[in-house]
């Protein structure tokens, strides 16, 4: 996961207001137990008209392989090269859609759509922009996508 946040650091998307590495990490109580985890969706998806065609149980998936298909797009249109851990992510958020030749697939224009709202929130929004981007990311991690 530190790979991938540091490529997005990298591509330009990390808030400002992020801790620097440089900065002492929190103390953390030995002593307190852990809360469980609870499962959030990433993103108020319903708020995406062009997810209508979408099953329900399909939106989060998809808006997160749109989110980092455009990743993927904006580090490769810096010269970068993208790194593992965000094809292992994108391959988590695919995994979790109907097969693109299948009947059910996701249509295209959905993603492209979809791509253009994240790019036009990026602008917008910035930070929930980049709150959106990180809570797919770290899903992806803790459903396993940097496991293998």
């Amino acid at each position: 996961m530190f790979v991938a946040l540091v490529t997005l650091m990298l591509a330009g998307t990390l808030p400002a207001q992020q801790a620097s590495p440089s900065d002492p990490a929190p103390a953390v109580r030995q002593d307190a137990p852990t809360p469980p985890r609870v499962l959030r969706p990433a993103l108020p998806v319903m708020r995406y008209n062009a997810l209508r065609p979408v099953a329900p149980n399909l939106r989060e998936a998809t808006i997160c392989a749109a989110h980092m298909e455009l990743l993927i797009e904006r580090v490769s249109a810096r010269g970068m090269d993208v790194n593992s851990p965000i094809w292992f992510i994108q391959e988590y958020w695919l995994e979790h859609l109907p097969d693109p030749d299948g009947a059910e697939a996701i249509p295209a224009s959905v993603m492209v759509e979809l791509k253009d709202l994240l790019e036009q929130k990026a602008v917008d929004d910035p930070d929930k922009y980049l709150r959106q981007l990180q809570a797919c990311v770290t899903e992806a991690a803790h459903g396993g996508a940097l496991d293998n």
